[in-house]
């Protein structure tokens, strides 16, 4: 189960890697408050060398509405990020009390199949709720819900559980990737 985490994670690192790029700063580049680095022209243009590429075309009004782009982004995130927990709550502590009675070797009320069907709804949430590319998301499900494995009750269990854990983590790491902090 161990692996399957790592792979689970290592899925979501992947998915993670576009908003990585976008919002990787230029050494010297100023932050918005958000923690961002400012969009820039082109490639190695810093505010320090002189050379702002596109950003020295613009008026002041457009270069705030550039400069505010990544913090809008953090916002936008934080807002979906929270709804999106928020209205999993439920069916995250429902899945983690059942990975921990299925490790536990204690008896849980719901089967394999409810389980598997349970854990496919919550990665197609995830996906519709952060956009995820179609090739990301399959290479995820594959791992997590994989057409030709059969899995005890208590595998699935556990398997759903780690996948809450997987999908905490990628919404931390997508936070921290914009500048939000932690919680927020």
């Amino acid at each position: 189960m161990t692996r399957i985490a790592i792979f689970v994670l290592a899925g979501l690192v992947l998915a993670a890697a576009p908003a990585a790029a976008q919002n990787q700063g230029q050494t010297g580049a100023p932050s918005s408050p958000m923690g961002s680095s400012m969009p820039q022209g082109a490639p190695g243009d810093t505010p320090a060398s002189g050379n702002m590429g596109q950003l020295e075309h613009m008026s002041e009004t457009e270069k705030f509405a550039f400069e505010r782009s990544g913090s809008d982004k953090a916002v936008k995130f934080a807002a979906k990020a929270q709804a999106f927990i928020t209205g999993s709550a439920d069916e995250r502590e429902r899945a983690m009390s059942v990975g921990r009675d299925a490790q536990a070797g204690k008896p849980f009320d719901m089967s394999g199949d409810d389980i598997r069907a349970a854990l496919e709804a919550d990665l197609q949430d995830w996906r519709k709720t952060f956009s995820i590319p179609k090739a990301q998301f399959q290479s995820i499900h594959e791992q997590l819900v994989p057409a030709k494995v059969e899995l005890t009750a208590a595998e699935w269990a556990v398997r759903r559980a780690q996948w809450f854990q997987a999908r905490d983590k990628w919404i931390d790491d997508q936070r921290a990737l914009l500048g939000i902090p932690a919680g927020g």
